[in-house]
């Protein structure tokens, strides 16, 4: 396994490097929150939180390979007033249910990630009321910050606030009970089959509280992961003091729905600079979308430019993730008011993922086919961008990590537009949304075609774009992302591929290679067909051949939606197997 050291000399738990994301908000997922006027309350006894369960195979289908849970325990309304950190909320269910949710999820392989708010707790915390009876200068008073301002209706007073919030008092991260009691709850649940905690408004708690608290746990769960909620600030400084692993990467958030509705590439091109100097100290945790902001499907004016979007969150440094309902295109506008988050916090059904609309399976598969991309390509947790071409309408950037190197061309325009990919000294002329030529490649919607080398460029004269005497990388895949369509060209060697999508006529996916010389131990000779996506060795109902490596066979499992498959079919060395018998190397 690989592991990741950050600037502290801390090491990132290996299974993080092929972490992939799909993120709900249990209290909404399953319908327990918010509750129509009238409608009675979900008792334990209705165990909602097993409805997740059936949902468990969509997220292997969809190509994560962990899930992301919303708040989960005992707390007053949203599940960010948090009552009883040791207690699953009765509108959920009870701690069976949690056992057999971890049990189902890490028997497909599926990691679980727990949501903690230890910054502050809800009113019906109890050593709170504690406090409220036994006045200022109790001890239980002790654990919570004093405020000026208001506290909670009928006199509760004198308690600090988070945000101005009165039914979220503020601890006192000072006192050494309330770390104790943070370390225990993170432990406990650990010890209960979690992989790992998301620190909610981690950047309203002092930096040294989690210095004091993280090192104790990780002394019993060495490969647990820590993301906090992090919206502002230095990241690095943040991350650093705080011990965390990762942290929420708002930045580069808003710099890609922000530069796409602007068509202003050179935002996000100045923050994938800034993304860049953050991977130096750490791994940002990355998004288009979660249940605190509008969906990226609303959030963008165009909808063409959502392809875009998803191809700068999977091709760029960083542990991704997905928002359920993201992949089906969900509309989703938060606003600022009372009951602001529920339109992007609905109830999903009960028994598992619905009948598609052909606009919902266009989205789902857009999203199948980047993630496929990125699984292929585990280096792409650690890449590094370099901007190579940039205009008004278009940006052609680089991704690489030591001799793998990934360029994304991104065509934001109607019209094709030359662009110089720098990686190789080519150029292309990158199509726009009325036409559709690449290079020398004539291509009909509905036929396979073959891909021969593009021609060399003349725009600055390189005859190789890693520049004079160094050595050409082992791969060199082209992604370009564009208004309803995507083409994807791998290079290798001589080796070349080309897969093309057309999610507007949606089509399934086909591709093919055309080989002249391969590296050491032969290329990938047998032609691969696949259906709705690779997901690094374990895809959705696909149909791979038997594959050739330097003239061997070798035989493979079959995988979800074959004749005998099995589960679980994702563990994390699933990727290091297939890049092995592929010969990738490590």
């Amino acid at each position: 396994m690989i592991s990741n050291t950050d600037a502290a000399g801390r090491v990132e738990p290996d299974w993080v490097r092929h972490a992939i994301w799909w993120q709900l908000y249990p209290l909404g997922f399953v319908g327990s929150y918010p509750i129509a006027p009238g409608e009675p309350v979900p008792g334990a006894g209705e165990h909602r939180l097993l409805r997740i369960v059936a949902w468990l195979d969509h997220a292997i289908e969809l190509g994560a390979s962990g899930v992301a849970l919303g708040p989960v325990f005992a707390s007053t309304s949203h599940g960010y007033d948090t009552s009883d950190y040791y207690r699953i909320d009765p509108r959920l269910g009870d701690e069976a249910d949690f056992d057999t949710l971890v049990a189902e999820a890490h028997a497909r392989g599926l990691r679980v990630l727990l949501d903690g708010v230890f910054n502050h707790v809800g009113p019906d915390f109890p050593r709170y009321r504690e406090a409220i009876e036994q006045g200022p200068g109790s001890a239980a008073a002790a654990w919570f910050q004093a405020g000026t301002r208001a506290g909670l209706p009928g006199g509760e007073a004198g308690f600090g606030t988070f945000e101005g919030h009165p039914g979220l008092i503020s601890l006192d991260h000072g006192n050494p009970e309330v770390a104790d009691y943070v370390t225990g709850v993170l432990e406990h649940w650990l010890d209960r089959g979690a992989d790992g905690w998301r620190l909610d408004a981690a950047y309203a708690v002092p930096a040294e509280f989690w210095a004091g608290v993280l090192p104790r746990v990780r002394e019993r769960h060495p490969q647990a992961w820590f993301l906090g909620e992090v919206i502002h600030g230095d990241y690095p400084a943040i991350v650093s003091a705080a011990t965390l692993d990762s942290v929420t990467q708002y930045e580069l958030w808003k710099a890609i729905w922000s530069s796409l509705n602007d068509h202003n590439p050179h935002e996000l091109a100045w923050s994938l600079g800034r993304h860049n100097g953050f991977l130096d100290s750490f791994t940002p945790a990355t998004f288009v979308g979660n249940h605190d902001v509008t969906r990226i499907s609303t959030r963008l004016e165009d909808p063409r430019h959502l392809a875009h979007a998803l191809a700068v969150l999977f091709t760029t440094g960083g542990t991704p993730s997905i928002y359920a309902g993201d992949e089906y295109g969900y509309a989703g506008l938060k606003t600022e008011e009372y009951g602001g988050d529920d339109a992007i916090r609905p109830e999903f059904p009960a028994d598992g993922p619905p009948a598609l609309t052909d606009t919902e399976r266009t989205v789902y598969r857009l999203h199948q086919d980047l993630i496929g991309l990125r699984r292929r390509h585990p280096w792409l947790h650690d890449a590094r961008t370099r901007i190579l071409d940039s205009g008004a309408d278009h940006l052609v950037y680089e991704a690489r990590a030591g001799d793998d190197t990934l360029v994304v061309a991104l065509n934001l325009g109607d019209q094709p537009c030359g662009v110089d990919l720098g990686c190789s000294g080519l150029t292309q002329l990158l199509p726009g949304a009325r036409r559709r030529r690449w290079g020398r490649v004539s291509r009909s919607r509905r036929t396979a075609g073959r891909c021969s080398r593009p021609p060399r460029a003349t725009r600055h004269g390189r005859p190789d774009a890693v520049g004079a005497g160094a050595a050409r990388p082992r791969s060199a895949p082209l992604l370009e992302a564009q208004r309803g369509q995507r083409h994807v060209q791998e290079v290798d060697q001589g080796c070349q591929r080309l897969e093309t999508f057309d999610h507007e006529r949606e089509e399934s996916i086909r591709f093919g290679h055309r080989c002249r010389q391969g590296r050491e131990g032969g290329p990938l000779a047998a032609a691969q067909e696949v259906d709705r996506g690779v997901i690094d060795g374990v895809s959705a109902r696909r149909t791979h051949q038997r594959i050739a490596v330097g003239g061997v066979e070798h035989a493979r499992e079959p995988g979800i939606g074959e004749q005998g498959a099995k589960l679980p079919v994702v563990r994390d060395d699933v990727v290091a197997n297939r890049r092995e018998l592929l010969g990738e190397g490590a």
